[in-house]
């Protein structure tokens, strides 16, 4: 909803009084806008410090996931969650390369548990989950360009380990190979610069889709 002037000035015509009660109410509803105020004019734990627990959290999260019987389907659904937990985060500190290093770890980290159990899958049982994978990569790769070059060092490691597993995964190769992902990208932690244009390009021609299954030729980056 845009808010038009005659709104806004109707808004700041109010009592202040009134303005608190209202601020009030929204932040009972709205659980993110007021982790975020309270972030912002109350906390003592700096950005560092919350991405810290959040790696924490992602850590024993993946750990508890491996506790529970294992589909690909349930682990698509066990990643969504995740990730929305870390948007939030992001949200609510403004954590500048939070998003990219946090979604990587959790990557790394789900593959290191599950990687032998994805392996036995069908490829056809796997496809889903291999698409998402390469989708969340490509974003972390597309948002880590954009990053000062200071930052990049910070996901090296995890670039280069995320790499490793995928090519212990004949699923995770098959499907980036048909959906023109190159792994040396995260072997090599050397990211062409035009990697958004890639993306967009492979989205385009229809791949990294459900629709695109294992009967198409493979896609070639030009």
């Amino acid at each position: 909803m845009k808010f038009n002037k005659e709104f806004k000035d109707a808004i700041l015509g109010l009592s202040q009084n009134e303005k608190d009660k209202l601020l009030l109410r929204l932040l009972k509803k709205d659980k993110v806008l007021s982790r975020e105020l309270y972030f912002q004019l109350i906390d003592t734990d700096s950005v560092d410090d919350h991405q810290l627990e959040m790696e924490k959290y992602i850590k024993e999260k993946v750990t508890y996931f491996a506790t529970k019987r294992y589909s690909p389907s349930y682990l698509i659904k066990r990643l969504r969650s995740v990730s929305n937990d870390i948007s939030t985060h992001v949200k609510v500190t403004k954590d500048k390369l939070g998003d990219s290093y946090l979604t990587l770890l959790l990557l790394t980290e789900v593959l290191e548990q599950f990687n032998t159990k994805l392996v036995k899958s069908t490829p056809g049982q796997a496809r889903k989950l291999c698409i998402y994978y390469l989708t969340k990569t490509f974003k972390i790769l597309i948002e880590i360009t954009t990053l000062h070059e200071d930052y990049h060092l910070e996901h090296r490691n995890n670039l280069e380990r995320l790499g490793e597993l995928f090519l212990q995964n004949e699923h995770l190769m098959r499907t980036a190979k048909q959906n023109g992902f190159d792994v040396d990208w995260l072997l090599t932690t050397e990211i062409p610069e035009h990697i958004e244009s890639i993306y967009k390009e492979i989205k385009s021609a229809g791949y990294l889709s459900m629709k695109t299954y294992l009967s198409t030729p493979d896609y070639k980056v030009t």
